[in-house]
């Protein structure tokens, strides 16, 4: 009997369409099982991101008392400090390169000024 539905028009198109409920109902039990995994992946970020959250909270408030303290004020003044110094003497640096440049020049000009 299943050989006489295959055989004729109207029995082809009958398997054809069991054919193609079958697979779509595999289809669907396979985006079914996708959604799923999603939102447990989703959930599992949630929670990672709500844990670097709570991280950073701690951390931050762990940087704002260290802040506050005197030890790091003071600190902070002397690294202010030493920058002013690095530039000054970057400055005097270059100014003593541009008068023995100048020095140079005019010793090439006029030797009996050197």
């Amino acid at each position: 009997m299943l050989l006489d539905t295959m055989c004729n028009a109207f029995g082809g198109i009958i398997l054809l369409a069991v054919l193609v409920t079958l697979l779509t109902s595999k289809e669907k039990q396979i985006e079914s099982n996708a959604s799923s995994d999603s939102q447990e992946l989703a959930q599992r970020r949630l929670a990672l991101g709500q844990t670097n959250l709570q991280k950073s909270l701690q951390l931050a408030a762990s940087l704002q008392a260290k802040a506050g303290a005197e030890d790091w004020k003071q600190q902070v003044a002397l690294l202010k400090a030493r920058k002013e110094v690095q530039d000054t003497l970057l400055e005097v640096r270059e100014a003593a390169a541009r008068t023995s440049k100048e020095i140079d020049e005019s010793g090439a000009i006029d030797p009996q000024l050197v």
